[in-house]
């Protein structure tokens, strides 16, 4: 999957534009996301990428779109 289909899937399940989305964004301070909306966002995305919720949690640093992306591409 390319960055740029991570960010619609991304798009879809927070509402958010994709024009609002890059790469870079930080979930918290750029998109105002709290923690409950982002353990829902990686609930989600591990869901749909056929990943265990835990990688997402067992990342010390995970705040960015681009960093959400590394783990669901296995990097």
């Amino acid at each position: 999957m390319t960055i740029e289909e991570f960010i619609e899937i991304i798009s879809d399940i927070t509402h958010i534009p994709t024009e609002n989305i890059q790469p870079e964004t930080n979930f918290v301070n750029d998109l105002g996301i709290d923690s409950l909306g982002l353990v829902n966002l990686f609930l989600q995305l591990a869901d749909k990428a056929g990943i265990d919720f835990n990688q997402f949690v067992s990342q010390e640093s995970v705040q960015t779109v681009e960093d959400v992306y590394r783990i669901v591409e296995g990097g």
